[in-house]
């Protein structure tokens, strides 16, 4: 028999068109009925291989700004260690993100700039490693401070080189200022000396805020009585200025300021993870399985170099074909599958957020938080006056409550779907999406990802209908 024919046969008894399958004399035929079709999933989830640990990915670094209300008085909100901790900048100084961006939670740096560049540096340390870089430094360096806060932050600085901060765990090394400028002085001891433990990634220590806000509005004036304001006591310090509180001190008392989300950063960030994939030509490689090397895109569920090919008898298990016929025989299949995908972008991406959130409505408050939504969202898309993170929050949720209320077969048409959808960056949703395993087999496919740290398996008909696997 021609191995056109033999091609011909094979593929039509892949789809099942009644064709009488020649190619073994056994006749392998498929067991599956129409309504058992599916009793392959669970052998085929067995084979993806052992569980994997998933942990949340480690947050370097996040950037905000904290505003006290009805005042103009704000600061840069820097946020470290997979957010819990935070550190505030006054807001006329320049961040550079891009310096963070291979930040980790053993070291990293930040580069911020004014009138000249600064540089703040991190690296985790035991305390005794700590001491011992002070005592090299003191034979090179004169010693020009030396003292501990309440917060058990010890900090050391020489004359020409910067000041160190330990605190937690980690050395902090801060250079670039001038020590004759009193104002970016007291600046960059007060950035290092205002690194707190956040609570839920909030920085809420407002008396902590109060003495930072009371140190740099009175330190000028202080000095010339050879009074330093940031060695007082955070009890002493707001005593001792009682005459000196005003509006923005009675705001912080009364915790009356938000966190702002700082746009130019989250845009930044979220064109960071937009990362494009290289293309890969569809290869098939025959081990112990049969399985495909390439790019095979599902939209929002992911894009998989590599899938299973399972299954597929007329073809794999054919005694009237060569290896490299199978090869080129299967290795269409996946073409097919592929460009079948690219078509379908649209209607799958709309499955995917449709699950995605309806999955979530029970906790979806919670979720908000916890699974940072905020980075999958296109702020600048948001009709608010104030980008505060509690006004964000509750705008897009009363939306997902809306679009709930829409019958299914209708929500993809309507215009309120749509608006939805415009609050969303799907690169940025796609990126945080781990694909792990894709079996192929000729009635449906399985996919299975990972996403904020758990595994979801799912399975796509020929139709391209997606039903979730439990």
């Amino acid at each position: 028999m021609e191995t056109e024919i033999l091609e011909q046969q094979a593929m039509n008894k892949i789809y099942n068109s009644g064709e009488p399958d020649e190619l073994k004399k056994e006749n392998i035929k498929m067991e599956e009925s129409v309504a058992d079709r599916f009793s392959l999933v669970p052998s085929i989830l067995g084979r993806h291989g052992e569980d994997l640990v998933l942990e949340r990915p480690f947050l370097s670094n996040d950037f905000s700004y904290l505003i006290v209300k009805d005042t103009p008085w704000q600061w840069h909100f820097l946020k470290f260690f997979n957010n819990t901790y935070g550190m505030v900048l006054p807001i006329d100084y320049i961040i550079e993100y891009g310096s963070t961006y291979k930040n980790s939670k053993e070291n990293g740096v930040l580069h911020f700039r004014k009138e000249h560049e600064y540089i703040l540096e991190y690296r985790k340390a035991s305390i005794e490693e700590f001491f011992s870089q002070m005592k090299e430094l003191e034979e090179v360096f004169l010693l020009l401070e030396d003292f501990k806060t309440e917060y058990n932050q010890i900090f050391r600085e020489y004359k020409e080189d910067a000041i160190y901060m330990y605190q937690d765990g980690y050395v902090w090394k801060l250079s670039g200022y001038n020590r004759n400028d009193i104002t970016e002085y007291f600046d960059m001891y007060l950035l290092l000396m205002s690194l707190r433990p956040l609570v839920e990634e909030i920085y809420n220590d407002n008396n902590h805020l109060k003495f930072l806000y009371l140190v740099s509005k009175n330190n000028i004036d202080y000095l010339y009585k050879g009074i330093d304001l940031k060695k007082k006591s955070l009890i002493s310090l707001p005593e001792s200025l009682q005459k000196t509180l005003d509006v923005v001190t009675i705001s912080l008392d009364n915790k009356l300021y938000n966190e702002v989300v700082d746009l130019d950063y989250s845009i930044a960030k979220r064109k960071r993870g937009d990362k494009k994939v290289e293309e890969l030509p569809i290869t098939i490689v025959h081990k112990d399985k049969w399985f495909f090397d390439g790019n095979l895109s599902l939209g929002l569920f992911g894009n998989y170099l590599r899938g299973e090919l399972f299954e597929f008898p007329s073809i794999l298990s054919s005694t009237e074909l060569s290896e490299p016929e199978k090869k080129e025989l299967i290795k269409k299949v996946v073409i097919e599958k592929k460009q079948e995908s690219l078509e379908k972008k649209n209607y799958l991406n709309n499955q995917f957020l449709t699950l995605f959130f309806r999955n979530r409505m029970e906790s979806y408050r919670t979720l908000f938080d916890q699974e940072r939504w905020i980075e999958f969202l296109k702020l600048e898309n948001f009709p608010l006056e104030e980008l505060s993170i509690s006004k964000v929050k509750e705008f897009f949720l009363e939306k997902l409550n809306l679009i709930q209320t829409i019958p299914k077969e209708e929500l993809w048409e309507r215009e309120e779907w749509k608006e939805f959808c415009s609050y969303l960056d799907l690169s940025a949703l796609k990126a945080k999406i781990i694909p792990l395993y894709l079996t192929i087999t000729p009635l449906f496919m399985v996919v299975e990802y990972a996403i904020f740290g758990h595994k979801e398996n799912f399975i796509f008909t020929e139709e391209y209908e997606i039903l979730k696997w439990n």
